[in-house]
């Protein structure tokens, strides 16, 4: 986690939001428990390093079929 902050999401509801390499994650004031919370910040984490890592494969692949071409 490398920010914590207070913003507002856009509709009217007021929270604070992390900034995780880039991603703000949303949490609706104290409603959602901060684990919960916690839990979705690694979870955005997880998803992005794994669209990452697809993507990396796709580049790979996709090298390696227009070399045969």
């Amino acid at each position: 986690m490398l920010g914590l902050g207070r913003a507002d999401d856009g509709k009217g509801v007021r929270g604070e939001f992390i900034r995780l390499r880039g991603q703000a994650v949303f949490r609706h004031g104290a409603d959602e428990p901060l684990d919960v919370f916690r839990q979705q910040v690694f979870r955005v984490h997880a998803f992005n390093r794994a669209k990452a890592s697809r993507l990396s494969l796709l580049s790979r692949h996709q090298e390696t079929q227009s070399s045969r071409g």
